[in-house]
């Protein structure tokens, strides 16, 4: 069990041999780049559908969609422009964790991620269906 970012409770993972460090970087690794990849992505497909139904329609849900898209542009802006290079050669256990504990946040940053900018998707088509809004 973890109980804070990169540390167990279990004692026997205190004598961890380099192959299993080399797999738990190599995880890291492709988490990390896995992250940039999806939000990438999804801030380029949320991005299209915000930039086309932005004030077609009077009302509330695309500015909401525009600030769920600031939202996830920032998030976007974190995960890819902050994050750490992996360790080259042999790490000592402090830059392993780090880098492990940063996979693993940005892993996490990628879920948020991805959730805003649906939400963004679905606010601006809530534009479209002006019959559904609210204001109508």
């Amino acid at each position: 069990m973890r109980w804070r970012c990169g540390g167990t409770d279990d004692p026997r993972q205190a004598h961890e041999t380099t192959d299993s460090r080399e797999r738990e970087l190599k995880h890291a690794r492709q988490q990390l780049s896995t992250a940039k990849v999806v939000v990438t992505l999804s801030v380029a497909i949320a991005a299209t559908f915000v930039s086309t139904a932005y004030k077609k329609v009077g009302g509330s849900w695309d500015e909401a969609g525009v600030l769920l898209m600031l939202v996830t542009l920032v998030l976007t802006v974190v995960i890819v422009a902050f994050a750490p290079t992996a360790p080259k050669g042999a790490a000592d256990d402090t830059t392993l964790e780090r880098f492990k504990c940063w996979a693993s946040w940005a892993h996490w940053l990628m879920v948020v991620q991805v959730f805003t900018s649906c939400l963004s998707v679905v606010a601006v088509v809530l534009v479209e269906r002006s019959d559904w809004a609210p204001w109508h």
